[in-house]
């Protein structure tokens, strides 16, 4: 992908006049962030088992954030992912306490512990709600799928996977699913979800990472090796499925962590690396146009 943006890759964080550092954030690694679909409020989940939520304002182009609730995961267990529900009221996390627990924004929770409403055997690494059908999808490092009403005790239904779920990602009805093994399946989940496609990686790294095109032509995904790619479910005229390297100094590679496409903007996605990095691209016209720092 060619790029006419050069940066040289650091860990330092570079603060301009606009940039703003939310207050309590928390006392250990965090795992994930979620913007709510309906108000500005950001949710992030975090190792010390705290999920959090700020509301952020923007005037006169400066940003400030009102730290508004937190809860915790019981036994001081790792927070490892959260999704909104459609209607911004509701955020869906995921842990290393193999739960899928549901806190209703505005209510303080019995000893301050988001709502079970899901299990697996194993910690849950990504989930997201499915907007067609008002279910909750957890995916987890035992190998399942499971699709939640929050309403019920168990599952309403669950796909076994091809090895440890890393990632999930929703846009409208298509849902991608990053396994363990390079393992990449999509799904149609507009009624009971059937599989759609199912592939190993071209890239020879272990995939991190997946984001669906909001178009549900395809989606993209990142690596562990410093290598992303564009992923196309049929030829389209004038794109193509393409891999490229990101998140890279000179020969040091670095995790591509996070992918996630402009909910808006067609094309726009933004790419997370561990080195602290965020580059912002146009999959249409193979070109990064922003890095930060």
């Amino acid at each position: 992908m060619t790029t006419p943006v050069t940066t040289t890759a650091t860990t330092k964080t570079v603060l301009h006049d606009s940039d703003h550092n939310v207050s309590h954030a928390g006392n250990d690694g965090i795992s994930s962030l979620s913007w709510s679909p309906a108000a500005n409020f950001l949710v992030s989940t975090n190792w010390d088992s705290g999920v959090r939520c700020w509301e952020v304002k923007e005037q006169n182009r400066q940003i400030t954030s009102q730290p508004k609730a937190q809860v915790n995961h019981e036994n001081k267990a790792p927070v490892l992912c959260s999704a909104f529900s459609s209607d911004g009221s509701t955020v869906f996390t995921g842990g290393a306490d193999n739960t899928v627990r549901m806190w209703t924004l505005g209510q303080t929770p019995s000893n301050n512990a988001p709502s079970k409403i899901g299990v697996h055997a194993s910690p849950v690494k990504s989930v997201g709600f499915i907007n067609s059908t008002n279910l909750v999808v957890s995916g987890g490092w035992d190998n399942f799928l499971k699709f939640w009403d929050v309403r019920q005790e168990n599952p309403v239904m669950q796909i076994e996977l091809p090895d440890k779920c890393h990632d999930l990602n929703i846009a409208n009805s298509l849902l991608v699913v990053a396994c363990n093994g390079r393992h990449i399946i999509s799904y149609d989940v507009s009624n009971e979800p059937r599989e759609h496609t199912k592939m190993k990686s071209e890239i020879k790294f272990q995939t991190r990472c997946i984001a669906a095109f909001p178009d549900m032509t395809g989606f993209a995904y990142g690596t562990i090796g410093g290598w992303a790619r564009l992923e196309y479910f049929k030829k389209v005229p004038g794109k193509s499925s393409l891999s490229f390297k990101c998140h890279r100094q000179d020969n040091l590679m670095h995790s591509i962590n996070a992918i996630c496409f402009h909910p808006r903007l067609s094309g726009s996605f933004a790419t997370v690396g561990s080195d602290g990095g965020v580059g912002f691209w146009d999959k249409d016209i193979k070109w990064k146009t922003k890095q930060f720092p």
